[in-house]
């Protein structure tokens, strides 16, 4: 039952540390607030969220600026109904959101942009998310890494991971100028619906069964 609101910036220097973390929380509203590290790093570094929920429930993250070089904006452990909207993630080194061990999280009319990523604009773990009207546009991916990265570890706390479904949906989406190796990795279920990719340099096949109504320019 808290909310940190407000036209203000929070902001740590120690590239190792959460900016902002929560442990065994419920019902938290993040609105209007800028945060990430005081000197980012350029490359994967840094080993601190911008904003990371362990064990969480019931999160609210509204009209946030969640900057690098935070390693990810949002990073999720066992942490449910987490619901982002109209944000701005940028600037992050591994992933701009994370999400594992049974988290799911509901992204909407958020923008992603100018991170140049180890793991993925996404990566998602024995977890779900759903992005509707997300605006994702000049990310690069390390080489060998897919735009939408997942594994499941052997070691997950929440159930035996042969159970843990990991699952993503992304509605109504533009991707702009990206540049990755791969869309995804084939064990995971994920979906396309009435998307737009414009100038990316990536291989993508129209024609997989993943892609619905979309355009490929």
């Amino acid at each position: 039952n808290m909310e940190i609101t407000g036209n203000a910036e929070i902001a740590i220097d120690e590239l190792s540390v959460d900016v902002l973390r929560f442990e065994n929380c419920g019902k938290i509203t993040l609105s209007g607030i800028t945060a990430g590290h005081t000197k980012p790093a350029e490359h994967y570094e840094c080993e601190g969220a911008v904003t990371r929920f362990n064990y969480c429930d019931n999160i609210k993250i509204e009209k946030c600026n969640l900057y690098g070089c935070g390693a990810e904006g949002i990073c999720s452990k066992a942490s449910t109904n987490i619901v982002v909207t109209d944000c701005k993630i940028y600037d992050c080194t591994y992933s701009g959101i994370w999400l594992t061990d049974n988290s799911d999280a509901r992204v909407s009319k958020t923008e992603f942009f100018d991170c140049d990523l180890f793991g993925g604009f996404l990566r998602i773990d024995g977890s779900q998310i759903t992005l509707d009207e997300c605006n994702i546009h000049d990310m690069i991916c390390d080489d060998q890494t897919p735009f939408i990265d997942s594994f499941i570890s052997i070691y997950s706390p929440a159930q035996s991971y042969h159970d843990l479904v990991t699952k993503v949906t992304i509605n109504n989406s533009t991707f702009k100028n990206n540049t990755f190796y791969e869309i995804s990795k084939k064990d995971i279920s994920i979906t396309f619906n009435h998307c737009t990719f414009e100038g990316n340099n990536a291989q993508i096949n129209p024609n997989e069964k993943i892609f619905n109504d979309c355009t490929v320019k």
